[in-house]
């Protein structure tokens, strides 16, 4: 995936010194997603209302 990413900044002509910022921001909302998704997963176990 991070290759993907990679290859895509350098199709887009992004400057070289930009790209490790652009990944950097990209790989932080991916994590951060992920954690409010987990955070929202185990407030609805609690509630016993999410049901896997």
């Amino acid at each position: 995936m991070i290759e993907m990413i990679q290859a895509g900044l350098v199709f887009a002509n992004i400057d070289i010194y930009i790209q490790p910022i652009v990944m950097a921001t990209i790989i932080f909302i991916a994590v951060f997603i992920d954690s409010v998704r987990t955070m929202q997963i185990k407030k609805l176990e609690r509630r016993n209302i999410f049901k896997a």
